[in-house]
């Protein structure tokens, strides 16, 4: 790849910026609900945080109404520039129709019931429909149109790839692997070489990948965007059945983990609502069977799964019911209200382990609900192998991740396209070193073609060391990258993406060729 130039604009003004690099801002969303609904009054003298039974002094402490809040929209951008920022949607509700963990039988159902749904929708009610299948796609953004949105609801009768219908993992990695005919740098090169090696499979693991892949690229598209982000997962469950064997079960306990640590760390509620509706195969009301019962009903294990994703990210578990519409609007209006609290963890305490935390209030018939922990990330340094794996999901997805704001210009020049990509300095987590402040940046850009396979993939590793003086200077503009590339035959969609090797965060943004 040719080398890359930054071109930084300096003003003469310095900030007074500082970087916080021995302590970490641990935060939490939560929901605190009476009889009477949501609880809108409470202070921050009002909540404990337990962590580890430690209580931990609150020193972020904020109130969010989703109602009559106005919808931050953003700028109209020049024409050839795209950009991955987001509006700022108070308390943002996600549907999302699972047809891959799904049976199709289930699946009308479930859509009739996502349109009952959406014809009561009430006033400042804005929700997003996501669809899973051979991807995940959006159906339709956030709007509170309902006519719109029952006509992408219906749209959703499609078969989109169900549950007993995939039989086979094609797609991501046999994608990576087509992509190496493409000119890459050495080391990214053979990073896709490496990732792509795993044979097609089938079957339940080929199930887990996707849905993986899926529920990370939401939390990652949703990363950035401020305040509780609810997800609403109309599905059978994530693929896994009791008595599978150990290498698939392995392969289940490693998937869920990393969906779970990805949607808790973009503050993302999952509320997982059952597509069959009621089972009525010895389940209690709350869907728990009865003591005693070995290896639980049809379908238990599956549920077990929803309860404990629900549980880790601060959302609900709704199943064994026949009300899918109104499972939904409960999980809706656990937005109306929602507080964010946070302390600061010291260096010393980041163990890089998980920590059980119980958020509690001093008020008596208020019932919270809230994640019930978090990763104490020790050093920021990210593995090799995890970065590999998140560039690789971040190129797979059909999202663009938010962790890093980032905006793209694109330039028709007669060899090909001039690309000018521009990164927000603030969002990097920057180490002093020396008496300077350093951090490593991967910067790609990838071809795509029409149905998303990779044709050409190059990258370079940003070495930004910067003085305490042109560290305050930079801060005052985007840094810009620019690059000139000839075109693929066949690309359709360039792909910029940065990723941060001190934080781990990654932003990418894309935008159709010029022709």
């Amino acid at each position: 790849m040719k080398r890359l130039f930054v071109l930084v604009a300096m003003l003469a003004a310095a900030q007074n910026d500082v970087i916080k690099v021995a302590t970490r801002l641990v935060q939490f969303n939560v929901i605190a609900r009476d009889r009477k609904g949501p609880v809108a009054d409470l202070t921050k003298d009002d909540f404990t945080i337990l962590d580890h039974g430690k209580r931990r002094e609150i020193a972020v402490f904020h109130m969010d109404s989703r109602k009559g809040h106005p919808v931050e929209e953003l700028a109209a951008l020049p024409p050839n520039v795209f950009t991955n920022r987001r509006p700022v949607e108070a308390n943002s509700t996600i549907l999302l129709f699972d047809g891959v963990n799904t049976r199709y039988a289930d699946q009308s159902y479930a859509r009739l019931q996502i349109i009952k749904f959406i014809e009561c929708l009430q006033p400042g009610d804005r929700v997003a429909i996501y669809a899973l299948g051979r991807e995940l796609q959006v159906i339709h953004d956030f709007s509170s149109d309902t006519a719109s949105l029952i006509e992408a609801a219906r749209a959703l009768r499609v078969r989109i790839g169900a549950a007993d219908e995939l039989h086979s993992h094609t797609g991501t990695d046999a994608q990576l692997s087509a992509a190496t005919t493409g000119r890459f740098s050495v080391v990214f090169g053979e990073m896709l070489d490496n990732l792509a090696g795993r044979s097609t499979e089938s079957g339940v693991a080929a199930r887990i990948d996707k849905t993986e892949l899926a529920l990370i690229s939401i939390a990652r598209y949703f990363g950035s965007v401020p305040g509780r982000k609810n997800l609403v997962w109309v599905s059978s469950g994530f693929p896994i059945t009791l008595g599978e064997k150990f290498d698939t079960r392995s392969r289940f306990d490693a998937k869920v983990e990393s969906a779970s640590r990805a949607l808790m760390d973009a503050n993302v509620a999952v509320y997982p609502v059952d597509a069959r509706g009621l089972m009525g195969s010895g389940y209690g009301a709350d869907g728990v069977p009865p003591p005693g019962l070995t290896g639980g009903p049809v379908g238990y294990s599956e549920q077990v799964m929803m309860t404990l994703l629900a549980e880790r990210t601060g959302g609900k578990a709704y199943f064994n019911a026949n009300d899918l519409q109104g499972s939904i609007r409960r999980a809706l209006d656990d937005a109306d209200v929602t507080y964010t609290l946070g302390f600061y963890l010291p260096e010393a305490e980041m163990d890089s382990k998980f920590h059980d935390t119980k958020i509690t209030v001093a008020r008596k018939g208020v019932e919270v609900r809230a994640r019930g922990g978090y990763i104490a990330y020790g050093d920021p340094v990210k593995s090799e192998r995890s970065r590999e794996v998140a560039m690789k999901q971040v190129l797979a997805a059909p999202l663009d991740a938010t962790g890093l704001p980032v905006t793209v210009r694109l330039d028709r020049t007669p060899k090909g396209l001039n690309i000018t990509a521009m990164l927000d300095p603030h969002s990097l987590s920057f180490s002093p070193k020396d008496g300077q402040y350093v951090d490593g940046v991967d910067f790609v850009i990838a071809q795509q073609g029409t149905d998303g396979n990779l044709l050409k993939v190059e990258s370079e590793l940003l070495s930004i060391v910067f003085s305490p003086e042109r560290y305050k200077q930079i801060m005052q503009e985007d840094l810009q990258i620019s690059r000139g590339m000839e075109l693929m035959p066949g690309a359709k969609t360039i792909r910029v993406m940065f990723y941060d090797r001190n934080s781990g965060l990654v932003g990418s943004a894309r935008g159709p060729v010029l022709r």
